[in-house]
């Protein structure tokens, strides 16, 4: 009886210990093969685009990146009549595409697919606490000086374990 008790009090606390990596391989095997309920089960999507959004805005208004759309020279002006520095109507429009390229690249990262595709490497455990979960996935090839992918993982509830936060690694974009 008491051994019974006993193997029964290590398995629930073995279960509740592994809980986090179970929900990461979970995630991980259902982005894989495409399984959006799968996936939705172990991640809490607002949470997730919330934060990779601001990751996307930085990746897509990086200093040094060319404009979406390069200012022309009309061929009507002379060309001893210098282009403005900045045109208000221009920076508007590109305004508007660059929250539509965020909001795509935010969506396609948020995705099974796009989760397999992060998710895709050498994992390893960088932070395990009560209620936060984190785990590094290095893609293949990737240099080991690199910085990896970070998926945080948050509790809800005894054993539910939900993804909250991906931190992107470098080369992600």
């Amino acid at each position: 009886m008491k051994t019974a008790l006993l193997g029964l009090i290590v398995l629930v606390a073995g279960a509740w210990f592994f809980a986090p990596w179970f929900a990461f391989q979970d995630m991980r095997s259902a982005a894989a093969v495409g399984d959006a309920a799968g996936v939705e089960a172990v991640v809490d999507f607002p949470a997730l685009r919330a934060s990779l959004r601001p990751q996307v805005e930085a990746l897509v208004a990086a200093p040094g990146a060319a404009p979406a759309h390069p200012a022309a020279r009309p061929w009507w002006l002379p060309s001893f009549i210098p282009l403005p520095d900045r045109n208000p109507v221009s920076e508007v429009i590109g305004g508007f595409d660059r929250e539509a390229r965020v909001v795509r690249r935010v969506n396609v990262l948020a995705s099974p697919a796009g989760l397999a595709g992060l998710a895709r490497g050498r994992a390893w455990v960088r932070d395990w606490g009560m209620s936060r979960f984190r785990i590094d996935v290095r893609p293949p090839g990737a240099a080991k000086a690199a910085a990896p992918t970070t998926f945080t993982f948050s509790r809800h509830g005894l054993y539910d374990w939900k993804l909250v936060h991906v931190r992107l690694g470098a080369g992600v974009g």
